[in-house]
């Protein structure tokens, strides 16, 4: 899953403007330390879609999330951080923002030659 989320962060950041995006890297004696990557998605929302930062480095994903919305969304009361990915320490840190909500989430799952006789069984196992 790690390449399928590299080939998304090279495809947002060579389709930055066409996307809508903006950005914004943290960096430590020249090099990377942390980025984060989001858009307004309306006047009352903005999606956080993908925030890293050097783990070893204490403080880095804070600053960067702090640092991002302050210098790009500080005008927008609402921001989604997307998903937790299922990640424990991930969903800790995103509810210590104090949530207003959470929205129901969905897997998808396309099957290809899974042994599924028919349609409808492949959507039920989709679904």
């Amino acid at each position: 899953h790690l390449l399928y989320e590299l080939q998304s962060i090279r495809d947002m950041c060579y389709n930055m403007d066409v996307l809508g995006l903006e950005g914004m890297g943290l960096y430590i004696d020249g090099e990377i330390a942390g980025f984060s990557i989001g858009e307004k998605f309306s006047d009352n929302m903005a999606i956080i879609h993908i925030e890293k930062a050097n783990k070893d480095l204490r403080g880095a994903y804070t600053f960067v999330n702090k640092a991002f919305v302050e210098n790009y969304f500080s005008d927008i009361p609402i921001i989604n951080r997307e998903q937790d990915l299922g990640i424990e320490g991930l969903r800790k840190a995103k509810l210590s923002y104090s949530p207003l909500d959470f929205e129901k989430k969905y897997m998808v799952d396309i099957c290809y030659n899974c042994g599924c006789s028919d349609r409808e069984e492949r959507q039920r196992q989709i679904i």
